[in-house]
């Protein structure tokens, strides 16, 4: 099963960052999510929408697990379940010298996956595009440019 996973230092405090990645709005800041948005519990579902630039796509994945502000994870569906699935997650960790180490990862299954190449790489673009912008904002928030 393909994962895309990627990592990034920031220099704030694990709560910033989960604000960050949680708010549904005044994401100017975000090349890659337009908007995430709904009950942070398992089992409720999300409204996340893309970027254009990566697709535009909307889609309504179930949490899997909000452990603020530790850990998100939530699991979204092509069409149907098993065509291709998934498993998109932020993992924070607070820094022993201070600040946050985040893992952002996805995990994707499903019958469509080993024609999905570009998919998976387009994530990875996106990951790293995010990652950087999220580092900007939470260490710099009011000169941190907002994304056009």
């Amino acid at each position: 099963m393909p994962t895309v996973r990627t990592e990034i230092d920031v220099d704030a405090p694990p709560e910033i960052v989960w604000q960050l990645i949680t708010a549904p709005d005044g994401r100017d800041w975000d090349p890659f999510f337009a908007r995430i948005a709904g009950t942070l519990e398992p089992g409720e579902r999300l409204d996340v929408a893309l970027c254009a630039t990566y697709g535009g796509m909307r889609f309504r994945p179930r949490v899997d697990v909000a452990d603020a502000p530790h850990e998100l994870v939530w699991t979204g569906r092509f069409l149907i379940p098993g065509l291709v699935d998934g498993r998109h997650g932020f993992r924070l960790t607070r820094r022993a010298g201070g600040g946050t180490h985040l893992e952002h990862r996805e995990e994707f299954r499903g019958l469509l996956v080993p024609l999905a190449g570009r998919v998976v790489r387009d994530a990875g673009a996106g990951f790293a595009a995010f990652n950087s912008a999220l580092k900007a904002r939470a260490e710099h928030p009011d000169t941190a440019p907002a994304t056009a």
